[in-house]
C-alpha cells in the first residue's frame, strides 16, 4: 500500500479523500479474500491428482539449483555500476549543455524542449522515439540532427539492462550467492523456469569480438583489493 493512502486510512481527519482510500482498501480486501478461496479450490483439486515422478524429481532439482545459488564475480559487478553511474552522469551533464533542461530525463521537460524545435510528442517510449525519427515532418525538421542525437542520448540514458546489476547487488547473499533465481513451472503456457529477482532469462545478448577482454579491464581497473577467486560469471550484458 502507499504511504500517502496508509496515512488517510490511519488519519483522524475526515477527508473525501480517506473515504475514497477505505473504499479502494475494502475493494482490496475482498479481491484478497476472493483470490484465496480460489487457491484453496485449485489445491482441493490438485489433491487428487498423482504427480508423476519425473516431475517430482525435477521440482527436487529445481530446489537444489536455489538453495545452491549462483556465485557472483563481485569485482565486476562492483566496478560495473560505479561506471555505469559515471557514464550517465556524463550523458545527463552533455544533455543539459545542449538542451539547457534542468532534468534531461523528465518526459515534461524533454517534450517541452521538443516543442521549441517544432516537434509535439504524446510520448517517449522507445517504439514512440523510433517512429518519431523516422515520420516525414522530423526528418524535414531543420534541428533534426540534434532532435535525433538528444533522443539517442536519452535512450542510452534510460537504458533498462544496467538496473540488472544494481538488482544483483540487492539479491546477493553474504556467501556473494543469488538464490532463488528461477520458479519452477513460472511459464503457464510452457510450463518452462521463469526467472525471478534478476530476471536472468532476459540479460540481453552480446556479440561484441572483445567482451573478456572489456570484461577483465573493467573487474581489475578499480576495487582492485577486493579477493581473487573463481566464480562464475553471470555479468554478461557488458
Amino acid at each position: 500500500m502507499k504511504k500517502e493512502n496508509l496515512d488517510l486510512l490511519t488519519s483522524s481527519k475526515e477527508s473525501i479523500k480517506k473515504t475514497e482510500a477505505i473504499k479502494k482498501y475494502e475493494e482490496f480486501k475482498k479481491y484478497c479474500i476472493n483470490d484465496v478461496r480460489v487457491e484453496r479450490s485449485i489445491r482441493k483439486v490438485l489433491e487428487k491428482v498423482k504427480l508423476p515422478e519425473s516431475e517430482q524429481k525435477l521440482w527436487e532439482l529445481d530446489q537444489e539449483i536455489n538453495d545452491r545459488g549462483v556465485l557472483v564475480d563481485t569485482n565486476l559487478l562492483k566496478n560495473a555500476i560505479y561506471y555505469d553511474n559515471i557514464f550517465k552522469s556524463n550523458l545527463i551533464e552533455k544533455l543539459k549543455t545542449i538542451t539547457n533542461i534542468n532534468n534531461p530525463k523528465s518526459n515534461n521537460q524533454m517534450k517541452d524542449y521538443l516543442k521549441s524545435l517544432g516537434v509535439e510528442v504524446n510520448s517517449l517510449s522507445k517504439e514512440s522515439v523510433c517512429d518519431l525519427l523516422n515520420s516525414y515532418e522530423v526528418q524535414k525538421n531543420p534541428n533534426y540532427e540534434k532532435i535525433k542525437e538528444v533522443l539517442d542520448l536519452r535512450a542510452m540514458l534510460n537504458k533498462t539492462s544496467t538496473k540488472k546489476y544494481e538488482a544483483m547487488e540487492r539479491c546477493m547473499c553474504d556467501d556473494e550467492r543469488i538464490r532463488g533465481l528461477f520458479q519452477f513451472y513460472g511459464a503457464n503456457r510452457t510450463g518452462r523456469w521463469a526467472g525471478r529477482l534478476v530476471q536472468v532469462q532476459n540479460l540481453p545478448q552480446n556479440k561484441m569480438s572483445n567482451l573478456e577482454e572489456v570484461r577483465e579491464k573493467i573487474r581489475n581497473e578499480i576495487n582492485t583489493n577486493f579477493p581473487s577467486r573463481k566464480k562464475i560469471l553471470i555479468i554478461i550484458s557488458i
